[in-house]
């Protein structure tokens, strides 16, 4: 499991802390930014909105 991709288990619109705030990060409209998120930190888990 450790050899796949972590980009494979991510949702469409994790939520990224923005200082103040989480905000979405969209897969469709910053691709950079999304893609970095499953890698920002091996220990965090993914927040989204429930």
């Amino acid at each position: 499991m450790a050899a796949l991709p972590r980009e494979l288990f991510a949702p469409d619109q994790p939520w990224q802390w923005a200082g103040h705030a989480y905000a979405a990060v969209d897969r469709h409209a910053a691709l950079d930014r999304w893609a970095a998120e499953p890698y920002a930190s091996q220990d965090a888990a993914a927040v989204i909105p429930v």
